[in-house]
């Protein structure tokens, strides 16, 4: 979610037990992206978010849904200061 009056890159790094993936793609000003995580069996995984400036005013988010139970989770990340 850009929350800057500017476009800004972002880069995603999936990082898998079992997988890892790189997705880079642009997000307007005051726009949120949602795109689904390629798919692949990560294992348990860790996502980086890198911005292309030292900007704070982003923040993201990622989903998961079990496929088996349908239970849901969001957790939240914030840039680095």
């Amino acid at each position: 979610m850009n929350l800057s009056s500017d476009s800004h890159q972002f880069t995603i790094r999936i990082n898998g037990d079992r997988a890892f993936e790189q997705l880079t793609f642009a997000v307007p000003p005051f726009s949120l992206v949602q795109t689904p995580l390629p798919d692949a069996d990560y294992g348990s995984m860790s996502l980086d978010v890198l911005a292309d400036t030292s900007s704070t005013r982003w923040v993201f988010y990622g989903s998961i849904i079990d496929r088996t139970t349908g239970e849901a989770q969001t957790i939240l990340g914030t840039p680095l200061r």
